[in-house]
């Protein structure tokens, strides 16, 4: 299926069910600012609620429901996935091409632990910002670029670009030391 150039493909992570679906994303914003309620209030995704279009959702006994437009607490997703990996970038940029607003971070490789999921990946910092104050901030949704993610009792890994994580939703954090 197309999608339109200011729409995005996600997969939302829940207690109970794994959703896919497109949300609208406007120029320039990333997902992690409409996750965060950084962008204008007038966009319909912006509060509590995450508006979705044709929604998938699956289950652990792998039911089905379909719909063609659905509104998602953000509070009760564990975690959100883009699947294309420019699209943490934000809507109309390209790789090398850096935003109006852009500020420099360096990335701190860690292991986060999740109620049902095990994931590493890259914590962004800006320059001056710790690892801690990046923990601390008053965000819904803490990104991670380049995850490698751990199903709960398995031993396989898969490999994501980018995921938004509940901050409610973390058990720990901690960094990786290369060796």
């Amino acid at each position: 299926m197309s999608i339109s150039p200011n729409q995005i493909s996600l997969i939302l992570y829940t207690e109970t069910d794994t959703l896919t679906g497109i949300t609208s994303v406007p120029r320039g914003a990333r997902v992690s600012d409409i996750l965060n309620d950084r962008f204008s209030n007038d966009y319909s995704s912006s509060g509590a609620f995450l508006h979705l279009n044709t929604v998938t959702m699956f289950n652990e006994e792998g039911i089905r429901e379909r719909y063609s437009s659905l509104y998602i607490a953000k509070s009760t997703l564990h975690m959100i996935e883009t699947p294309d990996s420019d699209m943490s970038r934000g809507i109309g940029n390209k790789a090398g091409r850096k935003r109006r607003l852009y500020i420099q971070k360096s990335p701190v490789n860690v292991r986060v632990q999740l109620p049902k999921y095990t994931l590493r990946g890259n914590i962004h910092c800006a320059d001056g910002e710790t690892f801690t104050d990046v923990l601390n901030a008053e965000l819904m949704f803490l990104p991670l670029t380049d995850v490698k993610i751990q199903d709960k009792g398995t031993d396989r890994w898969r490999a994501a670009s980018f995921l938004a994580i509940n901050r409610k939703e973390i058990f720990s954090v901690h960094d990786i030391i290369a060796s």
